[in-house]
């Protein structure tokens, strides 16, 4: 199956809701209170969908960008990450979190590797 990764779009409301619903079973007004925060340019929230050809999106990870304590760049911490039943195994899930890492190299973001501040720092 090819795949590509591609930050979610106004347009992926449904695929992204039912995708969402086979995650996770919260009320309808957190699942639209959540779309609308990932939509949001003002929101630390994002995510990242992995589409079949024909632009299909077959999972998701959403992710959170925050304040580091110990440098000037953000952090970004993984929250939530799920790939349909029918498309496991197709790679998707590893495609998520490869896409979520070049975003991480091309905007500089700093990666946390433990809870204690790296020595020297």
């Amino acid at each position: 199956m090819e795949l590509t990764v591609r930050s979610a779009r106004p347009e992926d409301a449904q695929a992204w809701r039912t995708l969402w619903r086979g995650y996770c079973a919260v009320s309808d007004e957190v699942t639209e209170g959540l779309w609308q925060r990932i939509l949001a340019t003002a929101e630390p929230i994002w995510c990242l969908l992995a589409c079949r050809a024909g632009n299909e999106p077959v999972g998701f990870a959403n992710y959170v960008l925050h304040p580091h304590t110990w440098s000037p760049q953000p952090v970004c911490y993984l929250e939530d990450l799920f790939v349909a039943p029918e498309a496991r195994g197709s790679g998707a899930g590893r495609a998520l979190i490869e896409g979520l890492t070049s975003l991480g190299k091309q905007h500089g973001w700093r990666r946390a590797e433990s809870g204690r501040p790296p020595h020297g720092s």
